[in-house]
Formats: structure tokens, sequence, C-alpha cells
């Protein structure tokens, strides 16, 4: 019975060890060009639509509006680069310059921190492609749902 608990002991043992030095891996960062396109997303509290154009040259175009009103700000992106995980995006209304940095972990989503001086805001970026992709199938599904709709009526 002692060899029995000691082998079930031991596999455990071997299990944790293995658990623990794959996620121990860490992922491979993402190529830069990877991050070139267009993303747009809405700030967390939903009033601030941002559009974000990032070119392969590392340069690009920003530019942010207000849901309700016409308050809309221009930027030229006059850098971006990547470096390891790190995302820093540095753009220009002539005016004054904004610097931002965040974590590209993920081609999924982006998340920055504008601060256009009177306030901070969080928006929440999306690679066009998938948003696109994502409409396209989402309005398929509903196009077909009404068409059976019509169909058992």
């Amino acid at each position: 019975m002692r060899i029995v608990r000691a082998i079930f002991l031991l596999a455990v043992f071997l299990t944790d060890a293995r658990i623990a030095a794959a996620s121990d891996k860490k992922a491979p960062p993402i190529p830069p060009e990877k991050f070139v396109g267009v993303w747009s997303g809405f700030s967390s509290d939903g009033f601030t639509f941002t559009r974000l154009e990032l070119d392969a040259d590392g340069t690009g175009y920003c530019a942010r509006a207000a849901v309700f009103g016409n308050d809309i700000h221009a930027y030229r992106v006059t850098s971006w680069r990547l470096e390891v995980f790190e995302l820093t995006i540095q753009m220009s209304d002539g005016k004054r310059v904004l610097q931002l940095k965040t974590q590209a972990r993920s081609l999924l989503s982006l998340a920055l921190q504008f601060d256009e001086g009177h306030r901070k805001q969080n928006s929440f970026l999306y690679p066009q492609a998938s948003l696109t992709a994502s409409d396209q199938a989402t309005q398929k599904a509903i196009e077909e749902l009404k068409s059976h709709a019509k169909s058992t009526q």
C-alpha cells in the first residue's frame, strides 16, 4: 500500500512540475507588422469613438469623436513602435503631443489611455478586419433567422 501511495504522490508531484514548467513559458512577442491597419472602438464609458490607423512606416492617424455631439479631435501619429510587448504611440494635433503606452500581448484588442489634459479616458480598440468579419457573420445569421421566420408564417 505504501508503494502505491508513493507512486501516486510522485505522479502528482511530476504532474504539478510539468504544469508549472508549461505556465512559465512565455508567448513570443507579436511582430510589429501585425499591428499595421485600422483599429477602432469605444471609450470605457461608451461616449467616445476612436479610430486609429497604424501605417507600416511607423506613422499613422487617430481621430476621436464624441458619440453625442460634434466634438472631434484628430491627431497625426508621428511614431509608433513595438518593443517586446509594449506598444508606444506618439501623436500630435499640432498643439499638444500625446504619448500612449499599452501592453500588446494580443492582436484581439488594444487598451489605450488617452490623457487629453482635462480628463483621462480608457479606450478599447479592435482590428477593423475582425469587426467587419464578425459584423458580416452576425448579419448573415440574423438574415437567415428572419428568412426562416417568414417561411414558417
